[in-house]
Formats: structure tokens, sequence, C-alpha cells
């Protein structure tokens, strides 16, 4: 899962990055790979929250540029939250469907646990859904990886 970013060069010469579908996240640093770590880390910590929570996380706008990247441990449990939230569902109706104890379900959600993938399948599958990996290049959405993704105005200000 990636989600867009807004970069910004400043008139100190320092880099901001924002991600439109979080408002809260915004990061200035020297260089753009120091801002997008920071917003990187600023997702990842936001999405953890929220599902520490049980809470809504925005669905990714279309995102043609530069991306913040969601590591996947997190992206499927994201997955999963959507899965049931659009069906209407709960944990606890998730347990009954699994036919699991709830604390199983609940450590599917716990951002820093790390479930087997296998919890996830049946999981899913209890929703009558599946998990199809799908993998693309680096470069496609990894700006830092080649300055040349970068905006015009902002080559050249990246460290090697």
């Amino acid at each position: 899962m990636k989600y867009p970013l807004s970069i910004v060069k400043e008139g100190d010469g320092t880099i901001t990055v924002t991600c439109p579908d979080f408002d809260e996240i915004r990061a200035t640093a020297d260089t753009f790979e120091q801002a997008l770590a920071c917003v990187e880390l600023a997702v990842a910590d936001i999405i953890a929250e929220r599902l520490q929570a049980f809470a809504d996380i925005p669905v990714p706008t279309k995102a043609n540029g530069p991306c913040a990247l969601v590591p996947l441990a997190l992206d499927i449990k994201v997955q999963l939250l959507w899965t049931l939230k659009q069906a209407g569902l709960t944990r606890a109706d998730l347990a009954r469907l699994t036919g699991w104890p709830r604390t199983k379900v609940d450590r599917l959600f716990y951002p820093h646990h790390q479930a087997k993938l296998a919890h996830f399948e049946d999981a899913f599958a209890a929703l009558n859904k599946t998990v199809i990996l799908r993998l693309e290049s680096v470069p496609q959405f990894r700006p830092q990886a080649t300055e040349e993704l970068l905006p015009p105005t902002l080559r050249g200000r990246s460290k090697s």
C-alpha cells in the first residue's frame, strides 16, 4: 500500500513533504530522502495507532508520483480492518466466524504483533476473501531510488 505525497521546496532550500491522506503529517528536512523517511515513519505510526483503536484508516488516493510505502506487516492488518468495516462486522463477529478466542482476533490488529500469515488467510477466508500479492519495481514509486523521478525543481538536493 502506498500513500501519495506532496513535495514543496521551501525558500530556505529545505524540502517539506506532506501526505494529503493524513492531514497531521508534515516533515521538513534538508533532503527529500530525510523528509520521506520521516513521513513514512509518521504514516506507519498513525496507522498503528488507528489499528490499535480499530479506528478508520483512509484508503490511499491514487498516486502517480512520490509515495510513502506502508510496511507489508501493517498493510495486511489494514486490509483486514477495511474488509471487516466494509462488511459492517466487528472483531467479535470475526471471532465468531473463525471460532477463535477474541484475544487471537485482537492480536491480528496489534501493530507490533507478528501474526502468522496463515492466520490472516484463515481470517480472510472466514469473510469469503483471499489475499493476492502484487509486486512492483521499487523505482516506479520510490523517488529516492533515482533522482530522475524527483520533480525537476527538487533535483540535485539529494545527498549520496
